[in-house]
Parts: C-alpha cells; sequence; structure tokens
C-alpha cells in the first residue's frame, strides 16, 4: 500500500505532531514553518505509481531532527547525528 495523495496532509501533521512531542510543546509552538524546509507536497510524490515497486524515500532535516518518509507512510524522527 502506498501513501495516498489525500493522505499528505496526515503525514505531514504526523510529522508535526511527533516532533512537538519530542520538543515538549504543542505543534502551534513549533516556531519554524515545516515548508520552510520541504515542500509539503513533494512528499506527495510516494504516491505515485511510478514509485510502487521502488524503495523510494524522503528524508529532510527538520527542528534538528532527521526525518525519513517511506511511501507506505512510514516515519522515522530522530535525533541528528552529531547535533
Amino acid at each position: 500500500m502506498t501513501l495516498a495523495q489525500n493522505e499528505t496532509s496526515s503525514i505531514v501533521q504526523r510529522i508535526l505532531e511527533t516532533v512537538a512531542d519530542k520538543e515538549g510543546v504543542s505543534v502551534m509552538d513549533l516556531e519554524q514553518p515545516l515548508y520552510e524546509v520541504i515542500d509539503p507536497e513533494a512528499l506527495a510524490v510516494l504516491s505515485h505509481p511510478k514509485y510502487a515497486s521502488s524503495n523510494v524515500r524522503i528524508s529532510f532535516t527538520y527542528y534538528g531532527y532527521e526525518i525519513d518518509v517511506d511511501r507506505t507512510g512510514g516515519l522515522r524522527v530522530q535525533t541528528k547525528s552529531g547535533g
């Protein structure tokens, strides 16, 4: 199962909620908007049929965390190495 385009906003919300939880604040208290780091619509590429049989994933750094999202909607948020 791949990440559907209509689930893009939910993965963005999951990213924000996870980072806020790790920071001990509410999503509204995160000072840096996610869109300053990555275009949230770029996450929609994960659901493109072209990638259905691949292991494509998007990785980026936000708020000092390494964020990895895979085509199934899997999310990993961990403290950035060395930082």
